[in-house]
């Protein structure tokens, strides 16, 4: 199957091309439940909605005999393009729609976070993480706590802290302004300047920065 890229502006139909794309791939195919084996990702749990929405009204349309008659724009693309008559997109479209609804957990339309997430949580064990582990939307908690698990393994082994932020000169600081700083500099790092090297730690108390 060759890898192919729309590239359209913003309401210029994309979301329709892809249904019709998501479409054919499933009514070409003689397995009811080839769904099963294709996976469609999006930004927002609102595209999530509206693609799936799209596809099931296009099968539900599809499945009707007045698909023979006066057949959609969508239909008549599909058949088009495919080379399949309507009688058989009607008749697909009956299987695999009744096949979709019983299996719906397997119809997998999902956005990118929700996929990397199921991906963590199937290899939690080969990444060395807690089987229930949980999610937490709040950055700057888990920045916090990052900060303070840092903090307290200071000094823990010989080997240096090397570590990366960006100022204007060297200054020697207390634990307490240290965590401040790094609170201030972790989002500021990775977030708007990701590609920064820079920040060393000999010790602890001790930050250089490099302009």
């Amino acid at each position: 199957m060759p890898f192919v890229i729309y590239d359209a502006a913003a309401g210029s139909g994309k979301t329709f091309t892809l249904v019709k794309e998501y479409l054919k791939l499933i009514l070409q195919n003689t397995n009811e439940g080839y769904y099963k084996y294709i996976l469609a990702i999006t930004f927002t749990n609102k595209a999530v909605a509206e693609m799936k929405q799209r596809i099931i009204k296009s099968l539900s349309s599809f499945a009707k005999e007045d698909i023979l008659i006066n057949p959609t724009d969508m239909a008549s693309q599909i058949a088009e393009e495919t080379g399949l008559s309507l009688e058989k997109i009607q008749k697909q479209s009956n299987i695999v729609l009744k096949h979709l609804l019983h299996n719906y957990s397997k119809f997998s339309v999902e956005t990118i976070d929700s996929f990397n997430h199921r991906l963590i949580r199937t290899f939690s064990r080969e990444l060395k993480l807690s089987g229930n582990f949980e999610v937490s939307l709040d950055t700057p908690k888990i920045i916090n706590e990052a900060v303070d698990l840092l903090i307290s393994k200071a000094g823990e082994n010989r080997s240096d802290w090397r570590f990366v932020v960006r100022k204007e000169r060297e200054i020697e600081f207390q634990n307490s302004y240290v965590k401040l700083k790094l609170n201030y500099f972790i989002p500021y790092v990775f977030g708007r300047y990701f590609k920064m090297p820079i920040l060393i730690f000999r010790k602890i108390k001790k930050i250089i920065f490099i302009t």
